[in-house]
């Protein structure tokens, strides 16, 4: 497993893999482990995939969606979910994900959004025996 991290520089994510300057995007990032699209767990416990540095909403207001690029390697439920390390508060998730073609997701109802910055994991985990969670890709909308 490969950690993608992402850095908000003067209101552009910078990375290797990351979308720079869309209108209206807080955060954004792709993923790849070198050998596949995307970064994969099997762990039946969250794991993290990546970071992200969240600047705050001090300096980026609130975000209002948050899509994620999801697949499973077979049709068995995973369990996605963006967490705020530095003040340990799930920021959204998405439960009993299932689908083999990769699927951008809403990650559901953003909450816990902290005022200044933050390290901020993207996870994944298995919900049952033999599956396995991929994430291609993640992206943020501010107001």
């Amino acid at each position: 497993m490969v950690d993608s991290v992402l850095t908000l520089l003067n209101g552009k994510m910078k990375s290797k893999q990351a979308n720079l300057d869309a209108t209206g995007v807080a955060l954004s990032g792709s993923f790849s482990d070198g050998s596949a699209p995307y970064i994969s767990t099997t762990a039946n416990a969250y794991s993290t995939m990546s970071h992200i540095i969240w600047a705050g909403t001090d300096f980026l207001g609130t975000i209002n969606q948050i899509l994620m690029s999801l697949s499973t390697k077979d049709t068995k439920n995973c369990d996605f979910r963006i967490l705020d390390v530095t003040n340990v508060q799930v920021i959204a998730e998405k439960l009993a994900f299932n689908s083999v073609v990769v699927s951008v997701e809403d990650m559901g109802a953003i909450s816990n959004l902290s005022s200044a910055q933050a390290d901020w994991a993207i996870q994944a985990r298995k919900a049952v025996t033999g599956a396995e969670a991929r994430v291609s890709a993640i992206i943020g909308f501010s107001n």
